[in-house]
């Protein structure tokens, strides 16, 4: 049970955090105010120097159970005291205490004065622990099958290992059998800010588990502890909470809501304390419902978490989806080919839960504690991801291979802390997500885009939030993007448009771009653009265009800054017509020659219209000579 090192290591106390508090009371058999000597693990003096200070001179009164204790509290994780009555002028001899070494949290104790013993009545006064367990991390859960348990630290620590035995069979639960033990898990902090560990060890073998536990830094660390199964302790060596089995009970399908234009299912685990929503979000007559997924606590107080074996659990929504879709359509489909969009509240996931999900277009994560994505969890999801919107109040934990690397897409953050988080996963992973911060001032402040659909020129000022998806019904056979205008209000480097033109229902091929130039009065404009949205694309097929206006303004990260639109990117849906316009062809025959040229000609000499079809060329809402130019460029370059 190495209790060589409990004794040798219990003099070597932690380093001292202002972050936590100590209240020592203490009251004498006689009445009389004690001198209190503390120190720290360094040997340094907090109280002044030998004897300390005087308790009654400086400190004051509390009165419990009726009775008057002398009270001091101190800015410390944990702290070593020595009660004693001052000597005689400040010298020998002194009645005192032996060393109380690691005194934390509200501690109580009986002094005789005249004797020099003491007593620890703590648990007289406080009955429990007085823990909340709502200040874990939600990453604190049951451990199916495993011997686990948690540790909450002082905040100065950097590090903790584990050492585990059974007394009994003699048996040592750590890999490494050398003391100090196995180095354990950083899973997250308490709302006060103290670092959570997470020991798990083999596999539980009946009749022999561990009887005893000690937790440590290399140089402090607790008493020999009574080991209980998923139990969470501290410094002190008080049990603060034992994590219940989640498998008590399973998840519980409330009924179905089914309509002509909305589908719901709602499951609830309450061992895990989650529920999740799978419905629907958007109903397209041509595609079918839309499903989206949200996940989150039942008691938004407490940690919730899944389990391995809720993901066999009939009433999961895979397994689920699986069997209402066959008695709905006769065919079984899954959840993961179907969801669009996932909303994560502060439930723990499990690894690799979601990563065949590539559906996905849009995650959102609205957290209110500190979070751990695990691994794998999102690691295929990225081939149509549009954005990942993520809201954290605490701290945020990207695992290793937790998120796609090799897609384009929009991450926007709302604090610097889960910035820096995002974007460290991003350096480190080389990942090609685009990463925004919320609540910054935008570089780009307006957007207005010039384009022209068939016979009509619109020039619209695009909203930063609140746009709509433009959905076009009628095939359309011409359509040109001709210009953008941009105000900013930072220098920038440089303004450019992103786009994507790419079939509805798959991934595009990736991203092209449109630089502006700057103009004398600090605007960024495109002109002149003429680009043709139709070419190439295939007759009667449903497109999708999606674009998006970034500055070359870098951060301190090096990260662009973005005309954001609330987080989405702007889409526009149509249908590639049967006559979609060639470029150049001015007198819709389908084909560029001199014919073309003379078309425009006779327009704007004799004003005949007669052959004029698609006249304007440079996509600027006029027919001028310009168009001419544009003719004969594409003329020469074919």
């Amino acid at each position: 049970m190495k209790k060589f090192f409990t004794l040798f290591f219990a003099v070597a106390l932690f380093a001292i955090s202002a972050s936590a508090t100590v209240t020592i009371n203490v009251r004498t058999t006689t009445g009389d105010a004690p001198f209190l000597y503390v120190w720290d693990g360094a040997g340094t003096a907090l109280n002044g120097e030998w004897p300390g200070t005087l308790m009654d001179a400086t400190h004051v009164y509390t009165t419990v159970d009726g009775k008057v204790w002398f009270t001091q509290t101190f800015e410390e994780d944990a702290i070593n005291i020595i009660f004693n009555d001052g000597g005689i002028d400040g010298v020998e001899p002194f009645v005192q205490t032996a060393d109380i070494r690691g005194v934390t949290g509200t501690a109580f104790f009986v002094f005789d004065i005249e004797e020099g013993e003491y007593e620890d009545v703590t648990s007289t006064y406080i009955t429990d622990t007085g823990f909340d367990v709502n200040t874990l991390p939600n990453t604190v859960v049951y451990v199916e099958g495993k011997e686990f348990a948690y540790f909450v630290a002082p905040i100065s620590w950097t590090k903790c290992n584990v050492w585990a035995w059974n007394g009994i069979t003699s048996t040592n639960f750590t890999q490494s059998g050398i003391w100090p033990g196995d180095p354990i898990t950083l899973i997250g902090n308490t709302t006060d800010g103290n670092p959570v560990y997470q020991w798990i060890g083999p596999d539980i073998v009946e009749g022999d588990s561990p009887t005893g536990i000690i937790f440590n830094n290399g140089s402090t660390q607790t008493s020999d502890l009574d080991y209980v199964a998923g139990g969470v302790y501290n410094l002190a060596g008080k049990l603060l909470y034992t994590v219940p089995n989640s498998g008590g009970g399973g998840i519980e399908l409330l009924e179905p809501v089914i309509t002509d234009n909305y589908i719901k299912f709602e499951g609830i685990k309450s061992d895990g304390n989650y529920r999740f929503i799978l419905d629907t979000y958007e109903w397209e007559k041509d595609h079918g419902p839309q499903f989206q997924l949200k996940i989150e606590p039942i008691d938004p107080s407490k940690p919730a978490y899944f389990s391995q074996s809720d993901l066999s659990d009939p009433n999961y929504w895979e397994p689920m989806f699986m069997a209402v879709t066959q008695q709905m359509a006769g065919e079984a489909m899954t959840a993961q080919d179907n969801i669009k969009r996932l909303y994560l509240g502060d439930v723990q996931l499990l690894p690799n839960q979601f990563i065949d999900y590539n559906n996905l277009h849009k995650v959102g994560f609205n957290l209110k504690k500190d979070y751990t994505l695990p691994d794998g969890c999102l690691l295929n999801a990225g081939q149509h991801m549009d954005e990942m919107d993520v809201k954290c109040e605490g701290t945020m934990t990207l695992s290793p291979n937790s998120l796609p690397a090799d897609k384009m897409f929009y991450v926007t953050v709302y604090t610097q802390p889960v910035y820096d988080v995002w974007n460290n996963y991003k350096q480190s992973y080389n990942c090609q997500y685009i990463l925004n911060m919320e609540g910054n001032a935008p570089a780009i402040t307006a957007v207005k885009v010039t384009s022209k659909v068939d016979n009509d020129v619109f020039t619209e000022q695009l909203p930063a939030t609140g746009f709509d998806d433009v959905i076009i019904e009628a095939p359309i056979n011409y359509f040109y993007l001709n210009r953008f205008e941009v105000d900013v209000n930072v220098d920038v480097d440089e303004i450019f448009m992103d786009y994507a033109i790419y079939k509805e229902g798959e991934a595009n091929d990736g991203w092209l771009s449109i630089h502006a130039t700057k103009t004398d009065d600090g605007k960024w404009v495109a002109e002149n653009i003429n680009l043709d949205v139709l070419q190439g694309l295939e007759v009667g097929q449903k497109y999708i265009l999606s674009f998006d206006f970034i500055s070359g303004y870098l951060d301190e990260v090096g990260d662009r800054l973005r005309y954001d639109n609330g987080g989405h990117l702007y889409h526009v849906k149509f249908v590639c017509g049967e006559n979609a316009a060639v470029p150049g062809d001015v007198n819709g025959d389908g084909t560029v020659t001199a014919a073309d040229v003379t078309a425009l000609y006779d327009y704007l000499l004799n004003n005949d219209e007669s052959h004029l079809v698609n006249g304007d060329q440079t996509g600027d809402g006029q027919i001028t000579a310009a168009d001419i130019t544009a003719v004969y460029t594409i003329m020469l370059g074919s």
